[in-house]
Formats: structure tokens, sequence, C-alpha cells
């Protein structure tokens, strides 16, 4: 089904300016103009993700080329988060890791908790989450360069449905 109004993007690794164009009402879009070389192509529109993270694009002399990209609609994931005494947890992030291969990648845009410990997740592609939550003012661990360490055990128990309780987790970074 066409998705008029989508954002799409284009660039090389080489400039970070990307170009950007509005689908019309039958989803179609283009670029002319481009010399030959690389690109990197992606389309986003609100409520929607491109689960693929964008296409690579290879235009050679005076080449056209047709890229069609599929988006899905963007998932949610809301819920409470609890203190090991069961008292709502304030200020909380909250971030949800999509499995791939049995191992949790980085997060996207974690959220805070409201005073009641609700958080929702959105713009989330299909697939297996394994979500984290770090107490106010903790520090996560990092490895020794720079990046968040991921090599953790979840601390969540599902204690009813839409319910996520944190229990008290320690680590190292890797």
């Amino acid at each position: 089904m066409p998705l008029p109004r989508a954002l799409v993007s284009i660039a090389t690794e080489m400039d970070a300016r990307a170009l950007a164009v509005e689908t019309d009402d039958a989803g179609r879009y283009e670029f002319t103009g481009l010399t030959k070389g690389d690109y990197f192509l992606t389309v986003r529109r609100r409520g929607y993700v491109q689960p693929s993270g964008g296409h690579s694009v290879g235009l050679r002399d005076a080449q056209e080329a047709r890229v069609d990209v599929v988006l899905e609609r963007a998932g949610t994931i809301s819920g409470r988060v609890f203190d090991e005494f069961g008292e709502p947890m304030a200020d909380a992030r909250v971030e949800a890791l999509l499995v791939v291969d049995n191992r949790p990648l980085q997060g996207g845009r974690p959220r805070e908790t409201d005073d009641e410990g609700r958080f929702r997740l959105f713009d989330l592609q299909s697939g297996k989450y394994v979500l984290r939550a770090e107490p106010p003012g903790s520090i996560p661990a990092m490895t020794p360069a720079g990046d968040e360490a991921l090599a953790y055990t979840p601390a969540f128990m599902q204690r009813r449905e839409g319910i996520v309780q944190l229990a008290r987790a320690y680590g190292r970074g890797l």
C-alpha cells in the first residue's frame, strides 16, 4: 500500500548533508541530478519504522535506480517499573533492546518513568525485546572503549501482564 507524505533521505558516506524529498499521494519519490557513487537511502514517517534501517544504493554513470521501500507499523511497549519493595519507581530510565541471534542489541531512545513508574516505548520495529531499566541516578557500566556494556543479565521478572519489576542487579563492564 503506497504511503504518502513519507520523508525520503539520501546521502553518501562522505557527505553528511542528506537530500530529502516527500513522497506524493501515490507513495512515489524521485531524486535527480545525483552523481555516480554509493548512497544510503532512508524513509521515515510518523507511526512507521523501516526495519532494515535503510538501503544502500550504488549509482554508476547515467544509471537510474529504483528502490521500493517497505515500512511497517511501529510497535509500542508500555508498563510500570517497581522497586524491590513493590513501590513504583519514578524517573527510572527504561530501554527496549532488540534481540537478534539470542543477544540483546543496543536499544533505541530510552524513556523515563513517571511518578507512578509508568513508561511507554514507541517507534519499535517488530521483534523480540529485552527491557532494561536503570534506577534514577545510576551510572551504566562502561566498556574500556567507552561504550555501554551489554554483557549483563536482564534484571526483570514478569509479575503479571504489562508490569515489570526491577530487581537489584550488579554487573561489571566487559
